[in-house]
């Protein structure tokens, strides 16, 4: 069974998540990896002081001490089975070390595929936004009829 460790910020401002309010977005990206991976991963965000070293779930992380990059490096360091491990991040130097380590590696693409979501969704937008945005950019470009 594969195990996926997600580089949370990194994943964030990949994705269409980075224009919500940062818990949102954490929050939103914690939903996201309990429906596609169930309880098989752990999400890791830079930390600060004062925040929590880890959820009551004990699938999020925020390091304190240290960056995501290196928590997610020790990690996949100290794990036997490592061919078991996704690593999902689009840094490339972290991406290069876990492969490096024997573990897969993934693009946040992963998370959001959207075969199973009606169109537009994937982007948290709906029918009615898809259609806003549409006729605001034809009125912009000189489109419009």
């Amino acid at each position: 069974m594969k195990f996926y460790i997600i580089d949370g910020y990194n994943v964030i401002f990949s994705s269409y998540l980075k224009i919500k309010p940062m818990e949102k977005a954490r929050e939103e990206l914690l939903a996201i990896c309990k429906s596609r991976f169930g309880a098989n991963f752990l999400l890791v965000f830079d930390g600060r002081e004062g925040i929590i070293s880890e959820s009551r779930e004990k699938r999020v992380v925020f390091t304190k001490s240290m960056c995501a990059d290196d928590y997610i490096k020790k990690y996949v360091e100290k794990e036997k089975n490592r061919n078991a491990i996704v690593v999902i991040s689009r840094d490339k130097a972290l991406i290069d070390y876990c492969r490096y380590l024997g573990t897969k590696t993934q693009g946040p693409e992963l998370i959001f595929k959207t075969e199973h979501l009606p169109r537009g969704e994937e982007r948290g937008l709906s029918i009615e936004e898809e259609r806003k945005i549409t006729e605001e950019l034809k009125k912009i470009w000189g489109l419009d009829d």
